[in-house]
């Protein structure tokens, strides 16, 4: 499913002419603004499955009534809501804006809502190429989302939303079943964890995660995901500094240890500082499995892997391709296992401790 859909993505450079091309991707700005815009203001929640003309809606959203049907005509010609009745400007939902609502169970409301709450810092990636990645930038970005509960909230339903769509695909391309207990480091509200749990009955699991993203996590565990605490510890800390190697309520070893999209987030400096504390605390016998995009080499022109690599240059992070994953891993202390490829972008790179 995921690689036709970047096969997909490459159709118009084959059939489009490029200076129409060009002005198409120059402006794809609108459609994600307008996307935003629409998210933002909770249109598709609202219309549910009703229709509803632009000035009921414009009434729930407190917006500009004829603004708000020339916004969603808009919506109309990139393929989201159906326009019901021209004449009195009446909407509905249709599978594209159905996704925009917060109940959908293929809800992504929140990425859209998280992708454009940072729009203003895609607009210094002309000053990043030019000088590199801005360290403060980085800093100043994980502060905030440490004080400003918002902000964390709405990045950790995003990550659930973008991580939800390959749970199953990674759960099925590469065998969990085999290991008893299973720390999901840098975890977030422990959504990944809980399916791998609901899915390997005789599990156990840990959830380590920066204090702040424990408390959400013990409150998303029990209200969202009807999940109880008899299976899994939940431990704070950071992964800089200190991470368990064992489960606090029986004392039992961690057999594996999971990282998912955690180290694209860092430099090379700070993710080798990472794997330096997972390295002091997995036994010899365990195992580190980094679920991460791996660039094949030499050529890798994935439209979704090169997407999220400049998406990272903006916090100072970067997606990697096998041998750099080799050089940082044995670097910390690591030896390169494998790399098992899955039907979507990401990998799973399996390390153990040499």
């Amino acid at each position: 499913m995921f690689m036709g859909h970047v096969l997909l993505q490459h159709l118009p450079n084959l059939l489009i002419p490029p200076q129409f091309r060009t002005f198409g991707i120059a402006t794809d700005f609108l459609q994600a603004q307008s996307l935003y815009t629409v998210a933002k203001l909770d249109i598709a929640d609202y219309l549910g499955t009703e229709t509803k003309t632009a000035e009921e809606l414009a009434k729930l959203s407190n917006v500009h009534p004829e603004s708000l049907c020339r916004l969603l005509r808009f919506m109309v010609s990139v393929g989201y809501f159906t326009e019901v009745d021209y004449t009195t400007c009446s909407f509905k939902n249709n599978r594209h804006s159905n996704v925009l609502m917060k109940s959908d169970p293929y809800t992504m409301k929140d990425v859209v809502i998280h992708m454009s709450d940072h729009y203003a810092d895609f607009t210094n990636l002309l000053e990043t190429v030019k000088v590199g990645a801005q360290t403060q930038k980085s800093k100043q970005y994980w502060a905030n989302l440490e004080t400003n509960a918002r902000m964390r909230k709405t990045v950790a339903n995003a990550m659930t939303q973008i991580t939800s769509m390959e749970n199953e695909i990674i759960s099925s391309d590469y065998d969990f079943s085999k290991f008893n207990v299973i720390a999901d480091i840098g975890g977030g509200n422990g959504h990944y964890l809980a399916y791998l749990l609901k899915n390997n009955k005789n599990m156990t699991g840990v959830l380590f995660d920066l204090p702040r993203v424990i408390e959400d996590a013990k409150l998303v565990w029990t209200s969202e995901l009807n999940m109880t605490f008899e299976r899994v510890d939940m431990i704070s800390g950071s992964f800089f500094d200190k991470i368990p190697s064992r489960t606090l309520s029986d004392d039992r070893q961690i057999d594996a240890y999971i990282m998912r999209s955690i180290l694209h987030d860092w430099s090379d400096d700070a993710s080798l500082s990472i794997l330096q504390t997972v390295r002091k605390a997995i036994p010899k016998d365990k195992v580190l499995l980094i679920i991460e995009i791996v660039f094949d080499e030499p050529y890798d022109y994935n439209i979704a892997k090169r997407r999220s690599d400049t998406t990272m240059q903006i916090i100072g992070g970067k997606e990697r391709s096998r041998s750099q994953f080799e050089r940082l891993l044995s670097e910390a202390g690591f030896v390169l296992n494998k790399v098992v490829s899955t039907r979507s972008i990401h990998s799973v790179v399996e390390a153990i401790p040499k």
